[in-house]
């Protein structure tokens, strides 16, 4: 009976010492701050809990967007950079790098982009994205490849059918382009794309 009561004390004196050294971070309080833009108030919090405990991704993520958020673009790209060293298919820090590189060095950003669609190959959106990139270098037939991949996982997503028919038609492809054209009109006429 001693040595159970003396393993109970040992084990709730452990267990304050874990919960010391791994800080939880208030998600409320956090996202109160995001909401009412407090960004500086948000990156003060968040500074110290990342004192105790710097590998914590979500407090790198939410350090990360406090300070892109304000407009602090070097301290944001350290923390997804962060991210990034400790688990490199990261998806919010390989998201950020990815947008962050797109006009300027749309190479750099298709790095990026290609482990989004590693890690999640079945998002229509990162395809979409990564023919994007290529048109921008003026990469069609690269472009195409994506489009049509982001078309065949969804194609009542009218933005991938309106991507693909202008590329079909940029080939001369018309009837291919007609036929999806009319298949998203069918689905719905006030559609912009």
């Amino acid at each position: 009976m001693k040595k159970l009561s003396f393993l109970i004390i040992v084990l709730l004196s452990q267990l304050d010492k874990i919960a010391a050294q791994s800080p939880l971070v208030d998600k409320n309080r956090v996202v109160d701050f995001f909401q009412n833009m407090q960004y500086e108030d948000a990156i003060s919090y968040l500074l110290d809990a990342e004192k105790t405990d710097s590998l914590n991704m979500q407090i790198l993520g939410y350090l990360g967007y406090a300070y892109h958020m304000n407009d602090d673009l070097r301290n944001a790209r350290k923390y997804y950079k962060k991210m990034l060293t400790i688990d490199s298919n990261n998806t919010s820090a390989n998201q950020y790098f990815s947008n962050s590189y797109s006009n300027t060095d749309p190479e750099t950003a298709r790095t990026f982009m290609y482990r989004l669609i590693t890690g999640n190959p079945a998002k229509a959106v990162y395809y979409r994205n990564m023919c994007d990139l290529f048109r921008r270098v003026n990469q069609k037939d690269s472009a195409f490849i994506y489009y049509n991949q982001a078309f065949r996982i969804s194609p009542l997503d009218s933005r991938n059918g309106a991507a693909l028919a202008d590329l079909l038609i940029d080939q001369k492809n018309y009837q291919r382009a007609d036929s999806i054209i009319n298949e998203g009109l069918a689905r719905d006429s006030l559609s912009v794309p």
